[in-house]
């Protein structure tokens, strides 16, 4: 039997995810995942006036994005993007993964920028990967090209926790606005391991 491309591991994770992440739909948000996703990361403006054009939206591609879904499904909100590496992962993958993550937070602040190498055998997270990636939100490794059920429940966890992270900070960010807004004290950013 022929290796699984990395295109094929994505799927069968998102499928394998989907059902794990229902947990965390809302009365007003259904939560979806999508691959090969097109996502904004920059708007560039050519000018202002009458005769001005519309803005230049460019785009990466991503691996998987979970996205909320607002009523009547129109809407989609990204809130976790997460890039796959088969294997190995060189510094020049790293150092790019993070700078894409660091370009999507400008159009979307509230963007959570996931890294996650499958098929990583038993050995630790590098060092060199950790410094080139201080704009990620999660980095992690899987044993496999398919997570262990342990792994894929770690995942869902972990994805959780940053839908839910994301939905404050966006709220926060809109909230600030508003005269009637809820006060926040301090927003602490948990380094975990694992």
């Amino acid at each position: 039997m022929a290796r699984p491309s990395e295109r094929q591991c994505v799927q069968t994770l998102k499928l394998r995810l989907q059902e794990g992440l229902r947990q965390f739909d809302t009365a007003e948000l259904t939560v979806t995942l999508g691959t090969e996703v097109w996502l904004s990361y920059a708007r560039e403006v050519m000018g202002y006036g009458e005769s001005a054009q519309a803005p230049e939206n460019n785009q990466y591609r991503l691996d998987l994005v979970v996205f909320d879904v607002a009523a009547g499904g129109r809407t989609r909100i990204p809130r976790v993007a997460i890039e796959f590496k088969l294997d190995t992962v060189t510094g020049n993958d790293a150092i790019a993964y993070n700078e894409k993550a660091r370009n999507y937070r400008i159009i979307y602040p509230y963007l959570r920028c996931w890294l996650l190498v499958l098929n990583w055998g038993s050995s630790s997270l590098p060092a060199r990967l950790v410094r080139a990636v201080p704009d990620l939100a999660h980095v992690g490794v899987s044993q496999g090209l398919e997570p262990t059920e342990e792994e894929l429940c770690e995942i869902a966890a972990h994805l959780g926790e940053d839908i839910d992270a994301s939905r404050k900070l966006q709220a926060l960010l809109l909230e600030n606005r508003k005269s009637a807004k809820t006060i926040h004290r301090y927003l602490r950013r948990k380094l975990i391991f694992g």
